[in-house]
């Protein structure tokens, strides 16, 4: 370790013994004018002189400490002169200590400012609570880093996503999704329903999905992006200009209020405008959308939830038809085995999102033999489409149990706990795809994993793909409850139903056994 010392226009290189010694007599207060600069020098080229020095001047002030002080020299009787050097003595320390303090603070100073500034990360992300993501860097390596550069890929398995792009663009993206970053002003969206605010200085910023490319020109916008699904652009303020990427390729300039939908020919559909399928905040839990069967205003159900679709999903008691009654935790509804449902108009989870049905049941027990009856489902019933959702209560023969089946048309998932004993149980059923497109499925009674019957189940149907939910054929129903009069009548629900929970993720087993504990709660 070495540092400069300089006399006149000479050079000279001060070795740490040197060093040492200087900053010794330094402290002592026995160094020259010229010996003071070459220490300063050599403190200006290296941050271990400056430490050396410092702590050669504090443990010089420790043991000083021992000894009189300057305040008790009065009472010692030393000549004037004595007297007065050693004032002049501490006054030259104190100064080059304050001298070596500066020197290390300016020091620092020079430093810090001297940095090359950091550039922030092209996207930060912050994920909602049970939210469920990996994501790549640019070279295509696993990271846990939530501040992600260019190139960087993200793939939310479930849950939301809040995004803060360096360009000031910000957004909420929803799960399944899978995005990569291109760069500030350009994400590609493979997979999700996201919704953009883009500040003025970001104008141009670009969405690119598999079949359309969206170019903001000042607005707030939304895009979905979902398997077995045509592409959509809601435009909720300013411009957007959109050209599809398929067969016409035709492009136009949306403006605020409307929404279109690319179709497979390349041509741009006029639409409704949907805002409740786009986050404006990050939400508190995963999206679900709950029944509590009590009453709202206008003879309505209460519904409430997280998920984006809460706050304009209506239920209905279908007129004529169940009652309510008062169930675990408050209101419930009564089922007596006829076509009466509880009608929603939310479409339920689409594609091959994860899903989960959860509610409390009790069917009736000892009543005439009914192999099906539905608690809840969504979607489009065609026989061999694998396109709809249900949970139900399956009853094979009149002499078998009644046991709790997720049926997705093809594929059949079915317990073995009866259900039919005129008792209240908490039933669940959770189902995800696998990367090959297969279902995983788990179903739960009283929070507790359920066996699979294989005799009454059909894990591995001959269809090639997983089940795909449709929300938007033709023949697609939305969110019923208590009875669906497809694919065929007579599947309706003998008993009372309540507390019905669809969420859009796969949920665990612990937080199953949380919703089931709910009862017990109630003293039920």
């Amino acid at each position: 370790m070495r540092g400069k010392r300089t006399t006149g226009s000479t050079v000279f290189i001060l070795n740490q013994d040197q060093f040492e010694s200087l900053a010794q007599r330094a402290v002592e207060g026995t160094c020259k004018e010229a010996e003071l600069k070459q220490l300063e020098a050599a403190m200006l080229e290296s941050e271990a002189y400056r430490r050396i020095y410092l702590d050669s001047f504090l443990i010089h002030e420790m043991l000083m400490m021992e000894a009189p002080s300057l305040a008790d020299l009065d009472e010692v009787e030393l000549p004037e002169t004595n007297v007065r050097l050693a004032k002049e003595h501490r006054h030259r320390k104190v100064t080059i200590g304050l001298m070596a303090a500066a020197v290390v603070l300016i020091a620092g100073l020079i430093f810090y400012f001297a940095r090359p500034p950091v550039d922030p990360p092209t996207l930060a992300i912050t994920p909602a609570p049970g939210s469920s993501f990996t994501t790549l860097d640019g070279s295509g390596n696993a990271t846990s880093s939530t501040n992600l550069d260019s190139g960087s890929r993200v793939d939310l398995s479930e849950g939301t996503l809040e995004l803060r792009f360096s360009s000031g663009v910000t957004g909420f993206v929803r799960g399944p999704a899978q995005f990569t970053v291109h760069h500030p002003m350009e994400v590609l969206l493979d997979e999700g329903s996201a919704r953009f605010q883009v500040p003025e200085d970001a104008h141009g910023f670009k969405v690119i999905t598999p079949e359309l490319v969206a170019i903001d020109l000042g607005t707030e916008f939304g895009i979905v992006q979902r398997p077995g699904r045509n592409p959509q652009l809601h435009v909720f303020k300013g411009r957007v200009k959109i050209a599809s990427k398929e067969g016409a390729g035709n492009s136009e300039i949306l403006s605020a209020g409307n929404a279109v939908m690319a179709t497979n020919s390349g041509n741009l559909e006029k639409i409704q405008i949907t805002p409740d399928q786009f986050y404006q905040q990050l939400p508190s839990d995963l999206p679900f959308i709950h029944l509590s069967f009590d009453e709202g205003p206008g003879g309505a159900l209460k519904v409430d939830g997280s998920h984006p679709a809460a706050a304009s999903t209506v239920a209905l008691l279908y007129p004529g038809g169940p009652g309510l009654v008062d169930g675990p935790i408050g209101k419930a509804a009564r089922f007596n085995g006829k076509a009466t449902p509880v009608m929603t108009n939310w479409e339920g989870v689409e594609g091959f999102a994860p899903r989960t049905i959860c509610a409390w049941i009790k069917a009736d027990a000892n009543r005439p033999w009914k192999p099906y009856q539905t608690i809840a489902g969504w979607g489009d019933p065609t026989i061999g489409k694998a396109g709809k959702c249900e949970l139900l209560l399956y009853q094979p023969t009149p002499s078998a149990s009644t046991v709790l089946r997720l049926s997705f048309d093809q594929y059949l998932f079915s317990g073995t706990t009866n259900l039919a004993d005129g008792k209240w149980h908490h039933v669940a059923g959770s189902s995800k795809v696998s990367a090959d497109q297969k279902p995983i499925v788990q179903i739960y009674v009283d929070g507790k994993p359920e066996k699979l019957n294989p005799r009454y189940s059909a894990v591995k149907p001959y269809r090639s793909r997983g089940p795909l939910t449709l929300t938007r054929d033709e023949r697609s129903m939305p969110l019923v409850i208590g009875y669906t009069d497809r694919p065929q009548a007579g599947r309706a629900f003998r008993g009372e139903i309540d507390e019905v929970y669809v969420f859009e993720a796969a949920l665990g087993p612990e937080r199953i056994a949380q919703l089931a504990a709910r009862l017990r709660g109630h003293g039920k």
